[in-house]
């Protein structure tokens, strides 16, 4: 239990300097590295405390299960889809909200003479997983350069028929199987907008409707599934996971990656706190490091030298 409590706090504490130290793909690989190297339990751990990921506990032993049941109550494991916020009855049992995250990204835009040009800010976000059934939907109806036309195009995450998309001059008909991992993508290349969903209003999450539609919400212990697309990591909307240097991203990272910059870029006394705690431990990691080799040394030269009888 120590030892899970310490990789959640851990990992918490990496994504908070990401946020707050002006991130780059560097931290984020590094928490990655670490996500990778916690054990199955740890995963689940921050999985049911910020319902970022699933634990399916189907045909465990009684004596096994720690979050689809606890004193004879029911709990909501992420496995089957988002909780209600209002409803605490589907909520997990350490009170987090399983929700299907994305990760930020800025599209193209059309300028007024006609170049395509990135979005000045994050806008819109892709996703670490995604449904089944939105990968086997050979129509999926899209905005073709807009992904403001969202709404225009799949009103409340309905795609409109075939007949209505053709006809309506901002969409147009995309597979969804192109939103898997394939070959990497470099800098300038432009993502599918079928992948993608728009931010609603002043840069807050995309609807439910749209991300229920498309995401998925990944299992704690899937550490074959990869992140499919670059994503904008902390302030300063630095580009990750581009060409193959995303290979280790697995999509139960980046979905509570995502939840953990949400959450810590609306609490920053938390963010400070959490930064200030991590600089602590540093340090005392340095000292105590210092400690043992200075020890080390005094007993060599100890050895060499003969104990003194007055010791």
């Amino acid at each position: 239990y120590q030892r899970r409590v310490h990789g959640i706090f851990f990992i918490v504490q990496l994504a908070a300097l990401a946020v707050a130290v002006a991130a780059t793909s560097i931290l984020v690989d590094g928490a990655a590295v670490l996500w990778n190297q916690m054990e199955p339990g740890q995963k689940d751990g921050i999985g049911m405390f910020f319902g970022c990921c699933g634990v399916d506990e189907t045909g465990f032993a009684a004596d096994d299960i720690k979050y689809s049941v606890r004193e004879g109550q029911d709990y909501n494991t992420c496995s089957d889809g988002e909780s209600v916020p209002e409803d605490a009855s589907t909520h997990t049992w350490m009170t987090g909200q399983c929700t299907v995250f994305g990760m930020d990204y800025k599209t193209f835009v059309t300028s007024e003479n006609g170049d395509r040009a990135r979005a000045a800010a994050v806008n819109s976000v892709s996703f670490p997983a995604y449904n089944s059934v939105f990968l086997a939907d050979t129509d999926v109806c899209s905005p073709i350069s807009d992904i403001q036309q969202y709404n225009t195009c799949s009103p409340n995450g309905v795609s409109l028929t075939p007949t209505e998309c053709d006809a309506n001059e901002h969409c147009q008909r995309m597979p969804g199987s192109a939103c898997v991992r394939d070959a990497p993508y470099e800098s300038d290349a432009e993502l599918p907008l079928q992948c993608l969903c728009p931010l609603q209003g002043n840069g807050n999450t995309p609807s439910a409707a749209c991300r229920t539609s498309k995401g998925d919400i990944p299992m704690c212990s899937d550490a074959a599934s990869q992140i499919v697309f670059p994503f904008y990591v902390g302030l300063q909307d630095e580009e990750a996971n581009l060409t193959d240097e995303g290979e280790h991203y697995s999509a139960p990272f980046g979905a509570c990656y995502a939840k953990l910059e949400i959450f810590l870029s609306e609490n920053w006394a938390a963010l400070i706190i959490i930064a200030i705690i991590f600089v602590y431990q540093f340090l005392l990691m340095c000292f105590s490091w210092a400690l043992v080799c200075c020890i080390k040394s005094n007993k060599g030269g100890d050895e060499g030298q003969g104990l003194s009888g007055d010791i």
